[in-house]
């Protein structure tokens, strides 16, 4: 059976941001492992539509991190309404998984 673990997506217009919001997760074991990838994102936003570059996270973690992970990305973000989002994992290389949860 495989452990509540999680990914959490969320995302940030500057590099900077983004490297600092992973090594405040990884820091605080919040999270076992933190991908940054550079995309585009198309949006509306106060009825306006938006175009940017942007870098998003892929945090994976132990699901019973997800509260204390939320509350930190927003205390640290400079987005007035940040991404945040949690996926369960349903499956996964048990290895793996034990690493994501530091056993």
């Amino acid at each position: 059976m495989i452990k509540k673990t999680s990914i959490v997506l969320t995302t940030t217009n500057t590099k900077q941001e983004a490297e600092s919001l992973t090594k405040g997760l990884l820091d605080l074991k919040l999270a076992a492992c933190v991908q940054i990838e550079e995309i585009n994102s198309y949006y509306v936003y106060n009825e306006k539509f938006c175009s940017e570059l942007e870098y998003r996270l892929v945090i994976k973690t132990a699901t019973k991190n997800y509260p204390d992970i939320e509350s930190w990305i927003k205390k640290h973000h400079t987005y007035q309404l940040p991404q945040i989002i949690r996926l369960d994992i349903s499956d996964g290389l048990e290895e793996y998984i034990k690493w994501v949860h530091y056993e």
